[in-house]
């Protein structure tokens, strides 16, 4: 059956476009793979070339290649040249919390759809953790990756027009202006604050709300934004827009000459003139975060006394409370209090946009300790809460 979802590769109100996918064999073509569940990292760009049977897998890891094979029931799967390893820690069968080392070897990429490479795409890897000390020095197992998060697929061959973006007097939040570390684990996403950032035009500039700094910026031959930061050209690319929420999808990376270092996917909003989060009535609900953990929801229940608790919502609509803080407004920015043993813990929500229940915002969290330290835990971030209705606090 054809794949449809809300979001579209064209800005066409209303209208859904399936994603057409891989080109027949002995083509070689670049197909990005991004998912729609909001915070999950998995971006990411594949070059097949049907001809070599060699692929190159570019996320933020880097450039990774490998060769595939084409199974009879059209899976790819794609076996990288050495696999990519990372280090955890885990807890063996003596109860000693030691190290181990995940190595994977394999991507398996399965269509979802009865039309050849049209729409979704269940990725799945063949992972290995070995133990590198402790009871089990030496052991090795299999780590069960069961791919639930399904991607879709886009060549890029295929635009989704940005003539609302190039044309100019466009603002959009997400952008980021600092440097990006990047590790042996691979670019530090997570650890880089967003901006808003308004553009002149494309070609043009652009200028980044915080700071107030201005940048040139241009539009690739194949399509990516480029933004000549001091760090070096960061490459943007819109992929999808969900015209009922405002959400979109871009991938993005930082450039060496005109070449993707790494790539990743990001989200960004268009901020509405004027958001704010209302008068107290407004404020006094519970909120549910677009991140999602396993078998629960994280969020928030604010009562009208500047109140409130950290809550967990299980399914199929349990709310769990706990955690209390207190809340109040300074100025549009919505800011929460928590006392912890030895710090206090302030979040800070910024108003950028509300979409029927989604209250989309930039959002911190920064650990305060008592010698006057701090330490972030969450640095500014794009999120959306979802305005579940009016709360009662509960007997203390």
């Amino acid at each position: 059956m054809a794949f449809k979802s809300r979001f579209c590769s064209t800005l066409v109100v209303g209208g859904l476009l399936a994603l057409t996918g891989l080109a027949a064999q002995g083509q070689t073509q670049k197909v990005a793979y991004y998912t729609t569940k909001w915070f999950y990292t998995g971006g990411h760009i594949v070059e097949w070339n049907d001809t070599t049977g060699r692929a190159v897998n570019l996320d933020t890891r880097g450039a990774m290649p490998g060769g595939f094979t084409l199974e009879a029931d059209g899976k790819r799967v794609l076996t990288y040249d050495r696999p990519f390893s990372s280090l955890s820690s885990d807890t063996d069968r003596c109860g000693q919390v030691v190290q181990t080392r995940r190595d994977v070897s394999q991507a398996i990429y399965r269509s979802l759809d009865s039309h050849r490479g049209i729409g979704k795409t269940q990725i799945t890897h063949v992972i290995t953790k070995t133990w590198l000390d402790g009871c089990d020095a030496g052991k090795t197992e299999q780590v069960p990756d069961d791919g639930t998060v399904p991607f879709l697929r886009h060549p890029l061959r295929i635009r989704t027009p940005i003539d609302d973006v190039t044309a100019g007097g466009v603002s959009l939040a997400g952008f980021a202006e600092q440097p990006i570390a990047v590790t042996d684990d691979g670019a530090e996403i997570r650890l880089t604050p967003v901006d808003t950032a308004a553009l002149s035009g494309v070609p043009g500039s652009v200028t980044f709300e915080q700071s107030g700094n201005q940048y040139p910026v241009s539009l690739s031959a194949q399509g990516w934004l480029v933004i000549s930061l001091p760090s070096g050209p960061r490459a943007y690319r819109r992929m999808a827009v969900d015209p009922k929420t405002g959400h979109e999808i871009w991938l993005m990376g930082d450039m060496q000459g005109d070449q993707l270092k790494w790539v990743t996917q990001v989200e960004m909003i268009k901020p509405q003139a004027g958001a704010s989060f209302g008068t107290t009535p407004d404020i006094a609900h519970r909120w549910l975060s677009s991140i999602r953990f396993p078998g629960s929801r994280f969020g928030f229940a604010l009562y009208a006394d500047g109140t409130g608790d950290t809550c967990n919502k299980a399914p199929p609509a349990r709310w769990g409370c706990g955690f209390p803080l207190t809340w109040q407004l300074d100025g549009t920015t919505l800011q929460f209090h928590q006392q912890r043993t030895s710090y206090e813990r302030i979040r800070l929500w910024e108003p950028l946009a509300r979409t029927g229940n989604k209250q989309w915002m930039y959002e911190t969290l920064t650990y305060h300790y008592p010698d006057g330290s701090t330490q972030p835990a969450i640095v500014r971030r794009l999120n959306y809460y979802t305005d579940e209705g009016p709360s009662q606090p509960p007997a203390r």
